[in-house]
């Protein structure tokens, strides 16, 4: 319903067929409204005319010549009642007023009227309307809005859709002052307002969305005497979700390129609270736009204490608690780096800013592929929803808990990689050159991150002339005289463990078979349990013998509990285990124990309410974090992702048996 748009010889036709009573001839109306009889203007303004009538249930038809109303009585009481307002409200003689009604037009009008049109409509003279165009253009640039004019297009306004909200905000302020809902309110009574109303929030229930916002307000404990706060708050969001519907959005280029996301906790909340409340899905964009209004806003009035500092303590503090997570399970030091923890952080906070635009780039099928490779880092990344329902009040999207996942995979990758020296290598092949091609394909598919070169050569080549010295390893079936360490001993069939054990050896690892289990970094200790059916009861159990032999404090398997209560420590490996562990506090001597059950115990997952049967439990005792013992487990879990070398182990039948498979293959 655009109503002010209806300029003066357009409201006097209107005037003249409401008048009637009845059925009117157009010709009647032209002469009465004394119009020039311009069959083309004539019906222009009566379509105009129509549409205006139509917004109040009122039927305006013209046939044969003959204007003819439909309408029920209420609704045709009110359309009279508006066009007496609109009547009065076409001779504004105050400078002000025409500046404001003009504003309005500027930015809502496409396209914007011309000078004759404002002219008209004032009843008063082109040369007066120009001199209100000087204020008008002066009230728009304090907006960051230009108006240009040119021949032949008329008007134009530019500084785009965000600056044109801002500036209808003001506008609305400025007219009636934090009594906005009293203005909102009396859009049915109102005929000038009521035009008003529609023009800048359409269909939108208004009067609820206030009503939300106001109790937004309280809940979040902003200033509950700041009215002009969710006044403000509330205008932009109407105003927002009606362009946004009309085809105005807000574009990304418009925002500011570096934003503050203190507030963006509150905005998390709102978005929330909208969409529970009013069924409101507010776009990717939009929320930015928001966002960025509620920024401006906050910074413009006087935030309240505390409210700065709650995103970024909430970040810090799940930064603390993955970081711990992440150091136990997998070595990799974010507390102890600054330059991984200050990553982290950041990587963490545009999460928890940007978790409306966490729509993950990978499909199911990656991330379940993901979780199956990374089952570890998986689970550590799902610790970040239940974070943020504690912290924060908000439900983050599942898209970002995968994205920490797979950022804390990348860091463990490129940690290991960076302690990986690429070896240059020779392998001796055996008599059979297929067999020689197999295992030089082995290790470039297997090895091939490790190795800088492989080359292939004869046996009597290496003996007859010296070892070139950028060769790191020759490797062969058979021992070679005079090359130490540098030579590595291989079946000519490679098996799993073969490529584990060159694996070790490029790495420069101590071999398992001298030192147990996670290459000689943590002592290895083993337990065969055939009693337990629960998880109480092997903590219980292991916590016993844990504190008996004198690896564990007092309080161990309480600890144990309490953690698995709110964490868990199952990972969903092809043959799932488990990792329950506790603070270092409540370690004595640093050891991990591999325990192996008789009977399947259900385990909570980590980060999860769901749980899993499993037989195979690594319980690690540390006093202190340390890269190379978190790299020596995260090897060790990682081999533990073979499903056979999982199986193999949980078939064992006692503690010897553990201990011995642990030494030759973890």
């Amino acid at each position: 319903m655009n109503v002010i748009l209806l300029n003066n010889r357009q409201v006097k036709m209107l005037k003249a067929i409401l008048q009637a009573h009845g059925d009117i001839s157009l010709q009647d109306v032209v002469e009465k409204c004394r119009i020039q009889n311009c069959a083309k203007t004539v019906r222009s303004d009566f379509t105009r005319i129509q549409d205006f009538a139509a917004g109040f249930q009122v039927t305006l038809s013209l046939q044969r010549g003959v204007i003819r109303t439909a309408a029920q009585e209420n609704d045709l009481r009110h359309l009279a009642q508006a066009t007496v307002e609109l009547y009065n409200s076409t001779s504004i003689a105050y400078t002000d007023d025409r500046v404001s009604h003009i504003v309005l037009d500027c930015l809502l009008s496409h396209p914007i009227p011309s000078l004759d049109v404002w002219s008209e409509r004032f009843n008063i003279s082109r040369p007066c309307i120009q001199r209100d165009m000087k204020s008008v253009r002066q009230w728009l640039e304090k907006e960051g809005l230009t108006l240009r004019s040119s021949p032949g297009r008329g008007y134009q306004l530019s500084g785009g859709e965000y600056r044109l909200r801002k500036a209808l905000v003001v506008w609305a302020l400025e007219q009636y002052g934090n009594d906005v809902i009293s203005f909102v309110t009396q859009k049915s009574s109102d005929a000038h307002q009521s035009a008003i109303w529609y023009r800048l929030f359409g269909d939108a229930d208004v009067l609820q969305l206030f009503r939300v916002l106001a109790e937004f307000s309280i809940q979040s404990d902003l200033d509950e005497q700041n009215v002009q706060y969710t006044t403000m708050l509330a205008l932009y969001v109407a105003i927002m979700l009606h362009r946004a519907c009309c085809g105005l959005p807000v574009t990304i280029d418009e925002l500011p390129a570096n934003q503050d996301f203190f507030f963006s906790v509150s905005i998390l909340r709102l978005s929330a609270v909208l969409e529970q409340q009013l069924h409101i899905s507010i776009s990717p964009v939009e929320l930015m736009s928001l966002q960025t209004f509620y920024q401006e806003l906050s910074h413009s009035l006087t935030p309240q204490p505390g409210e700065k500092n709650v995103l970024m303590e909430a970040g810090r503090t799940i930064v603390e608690e993955l970081a711990c997570e992440v150091e136990l399970m997998l070595g990799l030091p974010l507390s102890s780096n600054a330059k991984s923890y200050d990553e982290f952080f950041e990587f963490i906070m545009q999460i928890l800013c940007d978790q409306k635009l966490s729509a993950s780039s990978l499909s199911k099928m990656e991330i379940s592929s993901f979780a199956a490779t990374y089952p570890a880092e998986y689970a550590l990344g799902q610790r970040l929803r239940p974070l943020g329902r504690q912290l924060l009040g908000i439900e983050l999207p599942a898209a970002a808990a995968v994205e920490v996942g797979v950022f804390i995979a990348l860091r463990m990758e490129q940690q290991i990689s960076a302690q990986k020296e690429k070896k240059n290598v020779l392998l001796i092949a055996p008599g059979n050159i297929h067999l020689s091609l197999l295992s030089y394909w082995q290790m470039v598919n297997r090895l091939g991150s490790l190795l800088n070169r492989i080359e292939v050569c004869s046996y009597q080549a290496v003996i007859a002339s010296p070892l070139p010295k950028d060769v790191d390893f020759v490797i062969s079936t058979v021992e070679l005289p005079n090359l130490g360490q540098k030579n590595i001993v291989i079946p000519r069939m490679l098996s799993e463990s073969d490529i584990l054990h060159l694996r070790r050896r490029l790495l420069g690892e101590v071999c398992p078979e001298q030192t147990g289990a996670l290459g000689g970094a943590l002592k290895t200790i083993a337990f065969y349990d055939a009693q337990s059916h629960t998880s109480d009861e092997l903590f219980d159990w292991i916590g016993a013998q844990l504190e008996q032999e004198g690896y564990a404090q007092k309080g161990y398997r309480a600890g144990l509990r309490a953690h698995e209560k709110v964490f868990g420590s199952g990972i969903e490996t092809p043959k799932p285990l488990a990792i329950p562990h506790t603070g270092a506090d409540l370690t004595r001597t640093p050891v991990l124990a591999i325990v192996v059950t008789r009977h399947p115990i259900p385990i909570k997952l980590i980060a999860s309410s769901r749980t899993t049967p499993t037989n195979l439990f690594l319980f690690p005792l540390l006093e202190q974090e340390s890269a190379e013992i978190g790299l020596a487990f995260y090897s060790v879990i990682s081999r533990l992702r073979n499903k056979k070398l999982a199986a193999a182990l949980c078939a064992c039948k006692s503690r010897e048996d553990i201990l011995r498979f642990a030494a030759q293959n973890l």
